[in-house]
């Protein structure tokens, strides 16, 4: 039964993995939910820890942990650092358009 659950959690994160490279956060989120279950069904059910870890050292789950990590943090960052080139890119549109429209000297010379 544990090994069960711990290996749908490992299903479960190698397709957050591909999800997150395609960038399709919308079945990243589900994943997430599912593998949050996943883990309260290994808590509610009272599994001894050295079960647990032997488990999860013979399914290499620390690694994809580490790789689930590290992809999650690069497109954190990469949405980080496209955040601001947007942020900038308006507060530039928004000065340039005051500096034209706030002061229109131009319509008040007499022709």
């Amino acid at each position: 039964m544990l090994r069960d659950l711990l290996e749908s959690y490992k299903k479960i994160t190698v397709n957050m993995i591909s999800a997150i490279e395609k960038d399709d956060m919308e079945s990243f989120q589900k994943l997430l939910e599912l593998r949050e279950n996943v883990i309260s069904k290994v808590k509610s059910e009272e599994y001894s820890r050295l079960d647990i870890e032997k488990i999860l050292k013979d399914l290499c789950l620390k690694e994809l942990e580490e790789k689930l990590n590290e992809r999650v943090l690069s497109k954190k960052e990469y949405y980080k650092t496209k955040l601001k080139t947007v942020k900038l890119q308006k507060s530039a549109h928004n000065t340039y358009n005051k500096a034209f429209l706030g002061d229109p000297h131009f319509l008040k010379k007499r022709i």
